[in-house]
């Protein structure tokens, strides 16, 4: 599976709390997302985006 060209973006530790965007590629970026953000908030932005 290629993941060239999908928004494609790193969280933190869910089970502890801390579902935030961590990075993300340049794709993700162009829906608006940031690090830092919320992960309810990204999938609000993009529903197709692969968070790792």
């Amino acid at each position: 599976m290629s993941l060239h060209g999908h928004p494609i973006a790193v969280d933190g530790d869910v089970e502890n709390r801390h579902g935030i965007i961590l990075t993300k590629n340049y794709e993700a970026k162009k829906y608006g997302i940031q690090s830092d953000e919320a992960l309810l908030q990204v999938w609000q932005k993009c529903k197709d985006i692969i968070i790792v």
